[in-house]
């Protein structure tokens, strides 16, 4: 039996008997009323301006591992709380964040699934995810940049279902974009040419153009890569760190020159990410798009208590929180004020009247 194929045993068995989580976070902040008449320009939008938020990326996205805490604990996507889409009540996300400063928005991801959409082919995926849980929360666990291309189609296609309906040309829009970590993890199979620095050079810009030319209206927060490659040090001899070592997952990070090779590779990826994000604004980059690069993580230190007791490497629900906050406080910060790094002691910021996401 492969490593992958007991996983998905262990995933189907524990969310039968899984046992529940809740938080409760709100913003130490006062509502303001979104602009009237709503705003044209895209500087001139507000977080209470946002009707729309979607998200594109990976297992972080879809909030891999955060509610488990140990055996019957629920092992799959908690979707609703995922930092950067999730809605379900009072948890420390974007989307809750956006809606407690004024905004009134769709989108947000709600509940549990278990990850199989990886396992799926790209050509049935954007009809196989469950709508009532994801909403425009596209992400795929163990996706990498080739997957997103599907994502965006995902997005493309169940816009119109989403409830009270989206006006697609006039609503502002947030797509939260987090993509990298398992391409890192894949740095050290010589075959996989979709991870590397050239695959990427070609192909992140055009997912930024693809999102141009089907979402209007669209502010893109790419969010940089952190070290992935300090992995290799976290949870060593406990019984998480067992489960990735037997699964195989992200067995780059178990070597020296593995982790070497991760660590340049991420600043490889970040350095297009931005050089990506400055070239759509140059080319792409209108009075209604723009791409805003958050370097919240660049710089933030992977630390066992931010981990999910599962795996040592996907966020736990403390985590999760402090990467939220230091992520909206990157969000309401102007170009060259947005912190690197987020941690425990990360205060969350208040927008005012005259806080715009694009400056």
């Amino acid at each position: 039996m492969s490593g992958r194929t007991l996983i998905i045993l262990c995933l189907i068995f524990t969310s039968l008997i899984h046992s529940g989580y809740s938080s409760s976070f709100i913003l130490p902040c006062r509502p303001i009323p979104p602009t009237e008449p709503p705003p044209t320009l895209i500087t001139q939008v507000r977080p209470s301006d946002i009707k729309v938020v979607m998200g594109l990326g990976d297992s972080i996205t879809a909030g891999f591992g955060i509610s488990y805490h140990k055996i019957g604990d629920f092992v799959g996507e908690s979707r609703g709380v995922s930092w950067s889409m999730g809605g379900d009540l009072h948890e420390p996300t974007i989307p809750n964040f956006l809606s407690q400063v004024g905004a009134t928005i769709k989108g947000q991801s709600h509940g549990t699934m278990l990850p199989f959409l990886h396992f799926l082919p790209k050509s049935i995926r954007s009809f196989s995810r469950d709508f009532t849980i994801c909403q425009l929360n596209a992400a795929v666990s163990q996706a990498e940049l080739e997957d997103v291309q599907e994502q965006i189609q995902y997005l493309s296609f169940h816009i119109p279902r989403v409830s009270p309906s989206i006006d697609l040309q006039n609503d502002w829009k947030i797509i939260n974009y987090f993509i990298g970590a398992n391409d890192l993890c894949d740095a050290c199979d010589q075959n996989r040419t979709v991870v590397t620095p050239a695959y990427w050079e070609k192909n992140y810009y055009e997912t930024l153009v693809s999102m141009k030319r089907k979402f209007p209206r669209s502010i893109v927060n790419v969010f940089l890569l952190p070290d992935v490659a300090e992995m290799g040090y976290v949870g060593i001899g406990e019984t998480c760190r067992k489960l990735r070592d037997i699964i195989g997952f992200c067995s780059c990070s178990s070597s020296d020159s593995g982790r070497q090779l991760m660590s340049q590779r991420r600043l490889q990826y970040n350095q297009i990410m931005i050089d990506a994000a400055a070239k759509a604004n140059q080319i792409l980059g209108c009075e209604t798009f723009a791409v805003v690069v958050q370097p919240v993580l660049s710089e933030s230190k992977i630390e066992r208590e931010y981990m999910s007791d599962l795996d040592c490497f996907h966020l736990n629900e403390n985590g999760s929180k402090f990467v939220a906050i230091g992520a909206w406080n990157n969000m309401i910060s102007k170009v060259g004020e947005k912190a690197n790094s987020t941690n425990r002691n990360v205060i969350p910021l208040c927008p005012t009247e005259n806080t715009y996401l694009v400056s």
